[in-house]
């Protein structure tokens, strides 16, 4: 068995049992050869993938899939509800009976945006 192997193969059935991939996209991340790994396998099975991007990073540099792909802005505090709305949507969880826990976490990320 070759090194790593046991890795990629536990990587794999993870990224096969998602409902979604939450990918936090670094200027690190879109040069690591496993994020673009996971990304890609996540996208040719037709897993949601919800992008976040942090300030560092320009949009111009996403490859597809990525670049036609929506993605949310680090710094975007008011697109954080949306954000997580939609990852809940996607695993079918239901924000309802989450809603206080919702409206504190828009309020402590406005907090740390502050």
């Amino acid at each position: 068995m070759e090194f790593g192997t046991k890795f990629a193969k536990s990587l794999r059935k993870h990224i096969e049992a998602s409902d979604v991939l939450i990918a936090i996209l670094s200027k690190t991340s879109l040069q690591s050869q496993f994020c673009a790994f996971e990304i890609g396998a996540a996208w040719g099975q037709n897993i949601p993938i919800k992008s976040v991007l942090l300030p560092s990073v320009d949009p111009s540099l996403l490859q597809r899939p990525l670049s036609s792909l929506n993605f949310h802005k680090w710094e975007d505090t008011s697109g954080w509800v949306q954000f997580i709305e939609e990852v809940a949507a996607v695993t079918e969880n239901d924000l309802r009976r989450g809603s206080a826990r919702l409206a504190f976490l828009s309020q402590e990320i406005a907090a740390f945006r502050a």
